[in-house]
């Protein structure tokens, strides 16, 4: 990936938006294995762990696409994201959840990473930032997109 020049003030914008997507696909990897471990549907756990697989490939790429714009990458989740897991483990406690509302809340989760990817791109369509870091970024978030799109097709 090609590092181009960018002004200080953009270039920690862009940090912080990439730092959010990084947050939000720790989140996302830590949910979908939660999900994994509590759905029965064979297809649903294949889905949910390969979530898992691909949110961690996303948190490597994001990080290397940091540290080459001289920046320090986060390596973990929100505090939002931990109070969404604290309370799908009270959910679970207290009466358990169904498949259906398992995928609901990653589906949340996918449209809350949504907005995140939204404002990366939007700090990355600047024409100083290279090509290869705006096409990563669309990238990501069409998987993000494509995720939600079947999460609603299983459960509309």
């Amino acid at each position: 990936m090609q590092v181009a020049q960018i002004d200080h003030e953009h270039q920690q914008q862009l940090v912080r938006a990439l730092n959010s997507c990084i947050e939000v696909c720790v989140d996302s990897e830590k949910a979908y294995s939660l999900a994994a471990a509590d759905v029965l549907d064979a297809d649903l756990k294949k889905l949910f762990m390969s979530r898992v697989q691909q949110r961690a490939r996303f948190v490597q790429e994001l990080q290397l696409a940091i540290g080459k714009l001289g920046a320090a990458p986060e390596n973990q989740g929100s505090a939002g994201g931990m109070l969404r897991l604290g309370w799908a483990g009270l959910q679970k406690a207290l009466g358990g959840k169904d498949e259906r509302m398992i995928a609901n809340e990653c589906q949340r989760g996918e449209l809350h990473a949504l907005e995140s990817y939204k404002t990366a791109l939007l700090h990355g369509a600047r024409d100083s930032v290279s090509a290869d870091l705006r096409a990563m970024l669309q990238t990501q978030c069409a998987a993000v997109q494509a995720t939600v799109a079947e999460l609603r097709h299983r459960y509309p």
